[in-house]
């Protein structure tokens, strides 16, 4: 056995030396648990003993090496002898992991080679524990029968780019794979600096595939004249073709694919036009008739864009204006379908309208149906239900066929009583945010009978209905601004338009890569929070900006609108102005009256603002800009980096480094709609001593009403 496994670990380095004096050695790459959906510990025992994780391979990838590391802890309980864990690849046996013993070895690293050759575009990685704490019967619900794996075990891969012919019909592959969760990176590529016009093409472009790339998340590099090493997308018109590239000027929009004549594994995805108008209709092209597009080259001799989408009609949000079937929020049915005795919990997740109002209401109704293998009789076996990790309540698993599997759940808004009946849940406000996961998770009891009587069922299902629903019908709009909270979470206000129709991008008179990179990686991220592409947006510069009536997204390198010199409207409304070393931060009214801060301080500095257009109401200006290029590209990665995001909030927030300052600089306006109670009612929630008051003194009238009555009635009788 060892001389096989040595035999192996030699077969596997001489492949690695073949690769690296080869014309295209093999890449190094690595997926973690994390990325294949283990982020927490993955925890195996007697009843659950068994885990898949699930990872895809990129079409044009080809994997010439491969290892598993494995790192768990045993129970120290188990016999070593007996006890192991069993690993497969898409249904292939590929190792056992024992422990010479768990007391001595708590913490279990194992290295696992894995022929390449089973390895497929999705793949399936099986871990099976097999445990024994007796040599005896033993009860598979003992305590004592566990193994832990950690979410650092990563799979460890050799890849080899393929050089595989695709065209037009294989779009967006091999730009963007789905089967890869990594984020994707791909370049823009310009013959010259693009006018406004071109970078509004470009635009679309980012957001069909920032949209496609949805959790992964989308950078897209800028380079002028110059090819990358890798996948691109070619954006030229014939007065932009560099003489050095190996195109020829169209007569009509055209939307190719080509290889890089250097290197054939590299592929172009090329937007052509005779003039920046055919460019745009070579993207319309590709937004909107790609499943027409066939062969290495296509002509678009007609396109008639879709009419702009009415506000609030945004695809990944939940509806508002209708129960919404729990079955729309997963991709497939089987995800509501889980096996075991103690399954994972079935997870789902709802973006709610980031300015849905819920101060107002008691609570979300929920009506939830559910299917589980009946219990041969009473026991604990039950439903329990979390929203984002918090529990709500537990419905018990009846063995009786006659029982009712269903619920009418109401997700309370209000931090009330929870011990409620069955058909009332209760969810205080706190935990529903933008982002929300409805997790259902089952747990069937078993109960061991006589020693070595019977063996646990092994087919133990459960399911939730897919028509289960959930009904925000009739909450108002409503949300304080500024909260750039709001925007790093969900894209809000832009998103308010999921084709982002009411959005003006506006960069700096003099733009470079670095703004141009951020503009595109922008409308990639707004793109994929809305769930469509932003394909009505507008680019412009600050000198051609007049009067707009559309949200603002300000762009830039030390922007001359944020400076301290600057006499402009936005200036004027700006909370913060900067200048260089310079940096001006003053008060909201309502905070401190007057006070305004002035410092000259050195390093990078990355600023997010948001405040009230100064050019239309229920319109908004959110800045994303820095003090140098590195200052940019830090506020920029503080809305695509999980560790920085969360902390970005209120009006303003200041990145310097790894660091992310918010600055509450007061509401000053809300966008939305509210009746006019509702306004009454939100004013007076927000001045509690003055509703106090008024109370107070509403209570003295009535009172002081009541007494004159009480005192002419008993007149009267006197006069009786």
């Amino acid at each position: 056995m060892k001389i096989g496994r040595v035999w192996r670990r030699w077969a596997l380095a001489l492949l690695a030396v073949v690769g690296s004096l080869s014309v295209h050695p093999a890449v190094a790459r690595t997926i973690d648990f994390e990325q294949m959906g283990g982020g927490e510990p993955v925890r195996l025992g007697g009843l659950d003993r068994e885990a898949v994780l699930n990872f895809g391979i990129p079409r044009d990838e080809a994997i010439v090496a491969a290892t598993l590391d494995l790192q768990l802890a045993m129970s120290p309980a188990l016999l070593p002898q007996l006890s192991h864990v069993n690993v497969r690849l898409n249904g292939r046996f590929v190792g056992t992991v024992t422990a010479e013993d768990p007391r001595r070895e708590p913490q279990i690293t194992r290295s696992l080679p894995i022929d390449p050759r089973l390895f497929g575009d999705y793949n399936q990685l099986a871990l099976e524990f097999v445990g024994h704490y007796t040599e005896r019967c033993q009860s598979p619900a003992h305590s004592s029968l566990w193994v832990q794996i950690s979410p650092d075990s990563r799979l460890e891969l050799a890849t080899e780019r393929l050089n595989i012919r695709q065209g037009l019909s294989a779009l967006p592959v091999p730009f963007f794979d789905q089967r890869d969760n990594r984020p994707l990176v791909l370049p823009f590529v310009f013959g010259t600096t693009p006018t406004p016009s071109v970078l509004t093409t470009a635009a679309m472009v980012s957001g069909w595939f920032g949209q496609q790339a949805g959790y992964r998340g989308a950078r897209f590099p800028v380079a002028l004249g110059e090819l990358p090493d890798q996948h691109a997308v070619l954006l030229v018109t014939n007065d932009t073709i560099p003489e050095d590239w190996t195109l020829e000027p169209v007569e009509a929009p055209t939307v190719s694919v080509i290889a890089d004549p250097e290197d054939a594994r590299f592929k172009r995805l090329v937007l052509q036009g005779a003039d920046e108008k055919q460019l745009r209709m070579a993207a319309h092209g590709l937004l909107y008739g790609k499943d027409l597009l066939t062969g290495q080259r296509a002509v678009i001799d007609a396109i008639q864009p879709p009419q702009p989408r009415p506000m609030n009609d945004v695809p990944a949000w939940v509806a508002t204006d209708r129960p919404i079937r729990l079955g729309d929020l997963v991709d497939r049915p089987e995800l509501l379908q889980v096996r075991g005795y103690r399954p994972d919990p079935i997870t789902l997740n709802a973006r709610i309208p980031p300015d849905l109002y819920t101060g107002f209401y008691e609570g979300v109704d929920m009506d939830l149906r559910y299917r589980y293998t009946r219990p041969s009789s009473v026991n604990d076996s039950r439903l329990s239900v979390f929203v984002n990790d918090r529990f709500v309540q537990s419905l018990a698993l009846a063995p009786d066929p006659k029982a009712e599997d269903s619920s009418r759940i109401r997700l309370p808004l209000l931090d009330r009583d929870r011990s409620q009946a069955r058909d009332a849940l209760r969810l205080p406000a706190f935990q529903l945010g933008i982002d929300n996961r409805l997790q259902f998770a089952f747990s069937h009891d078993y109960r061991q009978g006589e020693e070595c009587a019977s063996e646990p069922a092994e087919n133990v299902y459960s399911a939730i209905d897919p028509d289960s629903t959930i009904d925000l019908t009739g909450f108002p709009r409503h949300a304080p601004m500024p909260d750039l909270a709001l925007f790093a979470n969900a894209g809000y206000p832009f998103t308010r338009y999921a084709d982002l129709s009411q959005t003006t991008v506006v960069l700096p008179d003099r733009y470079g890569a670095v703004e141009m990179e951020v503009m595109l990686g922008l409308v990639g991220r707004l793109s994929a929070l809305s769930g469509l592409a932003g394909a009505r947006v507008s680019v412009t510069t600050q000198s051609a900006l007049d009067q707009p009536d559309s949200d603002l997204l300000m762009i830039g390198t030390a922007p001359q609108w944020l400076s301290l010199e600057t006499d402009s409207a936005m200036g004027a409304q700006s909370p913060l102005l900067l200048s260089g070393a310079q940096r001006q931060l003053q008060a909201a009214a309502d905070r401190a009256p007057g006070v305004r801060t002035t410092v000259r301080a050195e390093g990078d500095l990355g600023v997010l603002l948001g405040f009230a257009s100064p050019f239309a109401d229920q319109q908004s200006v959110v800045a994303v800009a820095g003090n140098s290029e590195q200052g940019l590209r830090a506020a920029f990665d503080a809305l695509t980096q999980p560790r920085l995001i969360n902390s970005v909030r209120y009006g303003v927030s200041l990145v310097a480094g790894e660091q992310v300052r918010p600055i509450d600089v007061g509401h000053s306006y809300a966008l939305g709609t509210l009746t006019w109670w509702q306004r009454i009612w939100l004013y007076f929630a927000g001045h509690p001593l003055l509703m106090s008051v008024l109370a107070v003194i509403a209570g003295l009238m009535l009172a002081a009403l009541a007494f004159w009555m009480l005192r002419g009635v008993a007149a009267a009788r006197t006069r009786a």
